[in-house]
């Protein structure tokens, strides 16, 4: 093994080692651990083991109406619509908040907003990076320059700051 690499893996044992401590003394609260677990455990894992698959992303196409586009969201109790070209049932592309569509009167396409791609074998933590930068929620992940699904910032978010069940805090 390379000495950097050794070095942030020893590092990574002595951090996990000072956090445990912390948390048995009662200076670490729950939260606190479950971010650091996620940024030591979660947070270099490849994006793809977060993402909703193509065959399973719940979305519609993009020339359905606002008034149906509310209807599916309140159906299916999404915040967010991903959308494909209506004229290609496979080609995600975008999406729209339901807090946009039941406040702007705005035409359909001005409220699209296009998801980044982000390669399936980007980090989490980069991933998350590149939500912040670009302002979105979603992001098509691909493999091979080819869509194999989605993923959203919120459900980073909670990997990151959620310990795996039954493992402790770290």
């Amino acid at each position: 093994a390379s000495q950097p690499r050794l070095e942030l893996v020893l590092g990574r044992i002595r951090l996990a080692q000072v956090m445990r401590q912390g948390h048995s003394a009662g200076l670490l609260t729950a939260s606190q651990g479950g971010l650091v677990h996620g940024l030591l455990h979660t947070a270099a894992e490849p994006v793809s083991g977060s993402m909703v698959p193509t065959v399973s992303i719940v979305g519609m196409p993009d020339n359905t109406s606002t008034a149906e586009l509310l209807y599916f969201a309140s159906s299916a109790g999404l915040s967010h619509i991903p959308l494909h070209r209506h004229d290609s049932p496979s080609t995600w592309y975008g999406y729209v908040r339901v807090v946009d569509l039941a406040i702007e009167s705005r035409p359909l396409p001005e409220i699209i907003r296009t998801m980044r791609r982000i390669d399936a074998t980007t980090s989490k933590l980069e991933v998350l990076r590149a939500f912040r930068a670009a302002e979105n929620e979603l992001c098509i992940v691909t493999a091979d320059n080819k869509t194999v699904g989605i993923v959203a910032e919120r459900i980073l978010v909670e990997e990151l700051f959620t310990p795996p069940r039954g493992t402790g805090i770290l």
